[in-house]
């Protein structure tokens, strides 16, 4: 609903569809393709990899009639034409590197031009990598266990789980780095609490009891909806596994 109102004015203006931005098909190409033939061929040194393809494509888009997000298109699949699965697979497996193993990367553009790495930026790094690595054990902990101590911890669990699942999607289709990553952090908190009250609640035996309603209530019976959050999350859980295992296979 938020991006409609975007979407409609550059579907009009472009004479074509576009759902989000229309650099999607250039920015596959930048992440997974070879960037120095986007413009069917090295694109004009004078500006980045994200702003020069957009003045070739219209201007070509000018000169031959193509629509311009077509032309996105063209460069897009011609920049891409190597792509394999492997390939793929080894630059998901580059970006998922450098959005969650450099968390710290960061601090360089806190510090003034040409500073250089100075004490302040070790101690913005190092504090920020300690306490992101500490949180990614627990958040992967939370991914893998399937929580069972109540019935809403099974519900937060099971939107935690695809929020954060969400948000990794990037390294699939954007080059990822470490600034990105404070966009999940907020999930990451709430997930490490999560997993934490739950260990500490089977610990101590404080598991809520799941009995059914009386036949013929109004609502599904308590237990019954328990074993589908269950099934849901086991899901869930296979489904990361599956993802990892069979990147990981491919780019072997």
């Amino acid at each position: 609903m938020v991006l409609a109102p975007w979407s409609v004015s550059a579907s009009r203006a472009l004479d074509d569809r576009v759902i989000t931005t229309t650099t999607v098909q250039t920015v596959r190409a930048n992440t997974f393709g070879d960037h120095y033939q986007l413009c069917f061929g090295r694109c004009d040194p004078t500006s980045t990899i994200w702003f020069t393809p957009v003045r070739y494509a219209r201007e070509v888009s000018r000169a031959t009639g193509v629509g311009e997000v077509e032309m996105f298109g063209q460069m897009s699949a011609y920049a891409r034409r190597d792509v394999t699965p492997e390939s793929y697979a080894r630059d998901v497996f580059r970006n998922t590197s450098a959005y969650l193993f450099k968390p710290g990367g960061f601090a360089i553009h806190l510090q003034p031009p040409n500073a250089g790495k100075d004490f302040g930026y070790w101690a913005i790094a190092g504090t920020t990598t300690v306490m992101f690595f500490l949180a990614m054990l627990l958040v992967l902990g939370m991914l893998l266990t399937i929580f069972r101590t109540s019935f809403e911890n099974r519900w937060t669990a099971i939107v935690l789980k695809l929020g954060i699942g969400a948000l990794l999607t990037q390294p699939f289709v954007h080059i990822a780095g470490a600034r990105y990553w404070t966009t999940i952090a907020p999930l990451m908190s709430m997930a490490c609490v999560l997993l934490i009250g739950e260990l500490l609640s089977r610990r101590k035996g404080q598991v809520e009891p799941l009995a059914d309603v009386p036949e013929g209530g109004a609502v599904l019976p308590t237990a019954t909806v328990a074993t589908w959050l269950d099934r849901v999350q086991w899901v869930l859980l296979m489904g990361f596994v599956a993802v990892v295992a069979v990147l990981a296979v491919l780019a072997i």
